[in-house]
Formats: structure tokens, C-alpha cells, sequence
């Protein structure tokens, strides 16, 4: 649009019609860039995703797509992928653009069945649309795409939210939910374990992951981490400065990381800064159709803490006479650590 006016500018609708029932599953900013000493309509572009699961480049003035990416100004983001039913694979957040690579995942069907599509996160190059690298959870160690006639390790955790970039450590840092179904835990695989609800910092330029922070062990809460990371540098009390990551997360718990180092607890910070360490507590659980529900979350309670550890009986109130005496003794029956 012109947004000075409020004017179209230019409008593009290229998916196939049979994809209109995933409108409102697919839903990305479109986000821009530069190529490096060029000129020409595609000089400055945006890279969009479709619904389709196609990723295009088009450029920024015209909004016809940029011949040199991919093939016709296209990268298919299914190949490799192997089956994927309507529905169950969509990219839902902007790719990430670090060092002249995007960086993008893909939002998997929550909840449906054991070995749905891989939560695949792969890195393209922005000016040609090449294929870079991939993390494949079930591969860590390969980088590459599959092999001819296999696929991405299906039903891993998949990384739908918004991600952050680190262009001076190149690195990206990605969210990750539970691997599917999301709800049960029986049948989780190790690499299931390592990296279901994290976020994982991956270098750009191998696709390696540099390290990973667990949010959520075991999670049978569909405890995604869904919001963007904030990147942050704070004082060290030093007289330089410490390059952290402030994660929000569905529990009342905010932790804070070195945005560079291998440690997995979170930082100390300066003298009076108020943050404290993480550590591993104790909570209620249950084992339920071979769940295998943990006993032990990371936590990091202090400045970092934004909610109840617990519900007491005081917390609980009912304008009804009866009520208001019956549900703090129903409270107080419930396991809520």
C-alpha cells in the first residue's frame, strides 16, 4: 500500500483456490530486504510465504515475483517434507533474516496423531532462494536435506512462533512446542525429549544449533514457546555488558540467558540487579497412560517471577454463601504446586 495515501499499491493472490479453507492458519508478515550491491526491480523485495506452502520473493516496488529465486520466483517448502494432509502444515510467523539467510519453521497440526510433518526448521538464501541448511531434531548432525526417498523426521517439534535474530552472533533463535500429540507423552522419542518447548540458538551460517534452553520437561500442557524472544544488554557490573535473552513462556516464569555461552543455567547478573539463577524444582504429577510425566521443571523464581507458586485456599472465592465455604475446602484438597 501506499501508506502515505492509503492507496493499493499492488496486489498479488497466487494460491490455488482448493487452498482457501487454511485462511486464517497461515498468517506471516512479509519481511523486507536489501540485496547487497544490486540494482533493479528485485534489488529491494519481500519475501512472502502462501498458503500453499510456497515461500516468494516479489519485489518491493512492483510486487512481481523476482525470477532469479528459486524457480520462477518460488522455493516449494514441501520438498522433503514427504505427506502433508491439507491442513496440517503451514507457516504462521515472518521468516527471520540473519546474514543474509531466512530462517523459517512451520506450524504443524497440534493434537491430531503420532507422526504428523516434521518440524523442520530451515535456512534459505535471501537473494537466490537456495536451500542453506536444515535442523532436523531427528538429525541434528546432518544438515542436508534428506536423502532421496526418506524425509524430515516426522512428528518432531515443530517451531510455529516468531523467531529472534543475532546478527552480530549470527545466530537465530528459535521456539519450539511438544512434538505431536501434543497432549501425550508415551510415545516421545529422545531427541522428542531434548527439544520439545526451547528455544534453541542456531548459527546461521551451518544450521547447527550453539545451544539450547528447556523451558518445559515432559510437556503435557501443550506449553509451547510461543512468544518471540527479547534480546537484550545489560550492565555486568564490570563496566561491560552481558547479551541476554528474555524469554516469556506460558508459565508465571520470564528467564533470562547468555545469549552466546554454552552454560544451561540462567545468569547471575550484577550486584542488585534482582536476577537470580534458574534451578530444577520439585512439582505435583501424575502418570497417566504411560505419560511418564517428570517431577522436576526449571524454574527461576525471584524478579523473573510473575504469577502464584501455588492456589490457596484464601485465593478461592464464590459470592454464594455455600459456596464461598465449600470451594476453599476444595481447594485446599487439590494438588497445585
Amino acid at each position: 500500500m501506499k501508506a502515505g495515501l492509503g492507496q493499493n499499491g499492488h496486489r498479488l493472490a497466487p494460491c490455488r483456490s482448493s487452498y482457501r479453507q487454511n485462511v486464517g492458519l497461515s498468517t506471516t508478515q512479509s519481511p523486507y530486504f536489501e540485496v547487497p550491491n544490486a540494482q533493479g526491480e528485485c534489488a529491494k523485495r519481500v519475501i512472502a510465504t502462501m498458503m500453499d506452502g510456497r515461500l516468494m520473493a516479489l519485489g518491493a516496488a512492483t510486487g512481481r515475483p523476482c525470477s532469479s529465486f528459486g524457480r520462477g520466483g518460488a522455493v516449494s517448502l514441501l520438498e522433503g517434507m514427504g505427506d502433508v494432509p491439507d491442513q496440517y502444515f503451514f507457516i504462521t510467523s515472518a521468516p527471520t533474516i540473519v546474514r543474509g539467510i531466512f530462517v523459517l519453521g512451520g506450524f504443524v497440526a497440534d493434537n491430531q496423531r503420532v507422526g504428523e510433518p516434521s518440524g523442520v526448521i530451515r535456512g534459505f538464501d535471501a537473494v537466490t532462494g537456495k536451500f542453506a541448511w536444515a535442523f532436523d531434531a531427528g538429525h541434528p548432525e546432518r544438515q542436508t536435506a534428506p536423502p532421496p526417498g526418506e524425509s524430515y523426521t516426522r512428528g518432531t517439534p515443530n517451531s510455529w512462533a516468531p523467531m529472534s535474530g543475532d546478527e552480530a552472533l549470527g545466530l537465530v533463535y528459535a521456539l519450539t512446542g511438544g512434538a505431536t500429540p501434543d497432549y501425550y507423552g508415551g510415545q516421545r522419542r529422545p531427541f522428542d525429549e531434548r527439544y520439545s518447548g526451547s528455544v534453541i540458538a542456531i548459527d546461521v551460517r551451518t544450521g547447527k544449533p550453539r545451544w539450547t534452553f528447556q523451558a518445559v520437561h515432559h510437556d503435557l500442557w501443550d506449553y509451547d514457546v510461543a512468544s518471540q524472544p527479547t534480546l537484550v544488554d545489560v550492565p555486568d557490573g564490570k563496566g561491560g555488558v552481558q547479551k541476554l535473552l528474555v524469554l516469556p513462556t506460558k508459565r508465571p516464569v520470564v528467564p533470562a540467558r547468555s545469549r552466546h555461552r554454552q552454560s544451561r543455567r540462567l545468569d547471575r547478573g550484577a550486584k542488585g540487579s534482582g536476577r537470580r539463577r534458574g534451578w530444577r524444582a520439585p512439582f505435583a504429577y501424575t502418570t497417566l497412560l504411560c505419560g511418564n510425566a517428570v517431577t522436576r521443571r526449571p524454574c527461576a523464581f525471584g524478579a523473573h517471577d510473575v504469577g502464584h507458586h501455588s492456589l490457596r485456599p484464601v485465593m478461592v472465592q464464590n459470592p454464594v454463601p455455600f459456596g464461598a465455604l465449600r470451594r476453599p475446602v476444595h481447594a485446599a484438597e487439590l494438588r497445585t504446586e
